[in-house]
């Protein structure tokens, strides 16, 4: 086993990302590595790029890199993340979001709700518009003082 960061400034950093479901896993890795090429980033060992796991909204990979001097790990990672949004972008690659599918159980309940609510909205406002209509004409049938 060789120790790589012992009494040096080397470090190493795991940059993570996410690819929806229909991305080709192959370009997508393509894409890391070809984002590895940075000058902060050691040859050897060598960048990995990997596919780690089926997500909940989307296909999961990492880079796992050593950078010669990890206090510059905030500006490499950004300038990599750059890079693959960059490379996403140019290859029709989007980025996963959270989707929920809704199962609705009781469809009549939920449209007979809405129905009601729609109904109650509707003579609320009737109700208002009544009111409204009273007011006016209690006004025109005062005389006016004076």
């Amino acid at each position: 086993m060789l120790n790589w960061t012992h009494r040096n400034s080397l470090g190493r950093v795991i940059i993570r990302i996410s690819a929806p479901y229909d991305a080709d896993p192959a370009q997508v890795l393509a894409i890391l590595k070809a984002a590895s090429d940075h000058p902060m980033i050691a040859r050897t060992p060598e960048p990995v790029a990997a596919f780690d796991n089926f997500g909940a909204s989307g296909l999961e990979f990492s880079l796992r890199v050593v950078l010669v001097d990890i206090t510059k790990q905030l500006a490499v990672q950004t300038d990599v993340r750059t890079a693959i949004l960059k490379a996403f972008r140019e290859a029709d690659i989007g980025m996963p979001y959270p989707q929920h599918d809704i199962h609705l159980r009781d469809l009549d309940g939920l449209k007979r709700l809405a129905g009601e609510a729609i109904a109650n909205q509707r003579a609320k406002a009737a109700a208002e518009a009544a009111l409204q209509a009273a007011a006016s004409a209690v006004r025109k049938s005062d005389p006016k003082p004076g």
